[in-house]
């Protein structure tokens, strides 16, 4: 028997830490099916879980994440 369904774990979800802030993200599936749990794994990667029906299925992700870096040295500046 064919199973009517598939369940997948995504981790392509931007990272949240210290070193960069997640500003917005979009999470956009076809056919729009509910996202199951988001967690973080041992490591700190961030995971969602669908449920999908058979048949095509895309996932759409967009992320707007702020990276903050040090100013740069200016050339022949005095220190």
């Amino acid at each position: 028997m064919l199973s009517p369904t598939a369940n997948f774990t995504f981790n392509i979800l931007a990272n949240r830490d210290a070193f960069q802030q997640l500003a917005d993200e979009g999470i956009c599936l076809t056919p729009d099916v509910p996202i199951g749990e988001r967690t973080a794994t041992s490591k700190g990667n961030r995971v969602f879980r669908v449920e999908a029906p058979a048949g095509p299925f895309e996932v759409v992700y967009d992320a707007h994440v702020e990276v903050p870096r040090p100013a740069r040295a200016r050339r022949g500046a005095r220190r």
